[in-house]
């Protein structure tokens, strides 16, 4: 019995911890499809990463809320991998076979290039 008193009384003196959630889950959405991926977050929350669009090909978003497919017309696939602060996006379409690093920037991809083979991919 003593140690029960003694056990009450210890956690009674032990402040209760009250502090604010380390992290939220958030639901993505998703872009038509039944898959999203979440690869990359930054500071602001933004994410970036992959998913299925309603006709199953593999497209690349960003999101700050809803996702926005990122994928330009003329790829067939496209993943994003990386997020920086400014909300570029890094990640690499594919097309004609290979795939080639892209740069995301205000929704417009750019080509970043390789180190001369057919295919190249970005990361981060």
């Amino acid at each position: 019995m003593k140690i029960l008193a003694l056990l009450a009384a210890t956690l009674a003196t032990v402040p209760a911890i009250n502090g604010a959630p380390l992290f939220t889950i958030d639901d993505l959405g998703s872009l038509g499809g039944t898959q999203m991926s979440g690869m990359a977050i930054n500071q602001s929350g933004a994410v970036a990463g992959y998913g299925r669009d309603v006709f199953g090909n593999l497209s690349a978003f960003s999101s700050t809320g809803s996702p926005t497919d990122l994928t330009p017309a003329w790829a067939s696939l496209a993943q994003a991998s990386g997020i920086n602060g400014a909300g570029q996006v890094a990640g690499q379409t594919f097309a004609n076979g290979h795939w080639q690093a892209k740069l995301w920037s205000n929704g417009t991809a750019q080509v970043i290039g390789g180190l001369g083979g057919p295919d190249s991919y970005a990361t981060a």
